[in-house]
């Protein structure tokens, strides 16, 4: 599953597929098909999974999908409570580039710092 796209809709495709593979005759458990869906769930959702997962009781597809429909609906309204930012270089183009500033170079320093006539050397 991907974070672009909401998790009902794609679990609603799932199902549909896993409809179409049973119907053809294809033995599958419930507690399989259970599983594989909580294992396909978005990166966003890893905390709830691993939540899933550690429970001791069984879940069947329809309490799955209940509580998927639940926590999208925490997702949602999260995402709109903060909304989220991206970073946006502006960058100006200035035609009149500042001159650069040269300095002056100097000669080597005097033995006494460079400070008038020394009369103690």
């Amino acid at each position: 599953m991907v974070d672009t796209k909401t998790v009902i809709s794609q679990v609603q495709e799932i199902h549909i597929i896993l409809h179409d593979l049973v119907s053809e005759g294809m033995i599958l458990s419930e507690s399989f098909q259970v599983s594989s869906l909580i294992k396909k769930l978005p990166p966003s959702w890893s905390d709830f999974a691993r939540g899933l997962k550690h429970k001791s009781e069984i879940f069947s597809l329809e309490e799955l999908f209940v509580a998927l429909r639940i926590e999208d609906k925490h997702h949602s309204s999260q995402q709109s409570k903060n909304p989220v930012f991206q970073a946006i270089a502006l960058i100006i183009a200035n035609p009149h580039k500042p001159k650069p500033k040269i300095f002056k170079k100097t000669g080597p320093k005097k033995a006494n710092g460079g400070f008038g006539n020394n009369k103690f050397m």
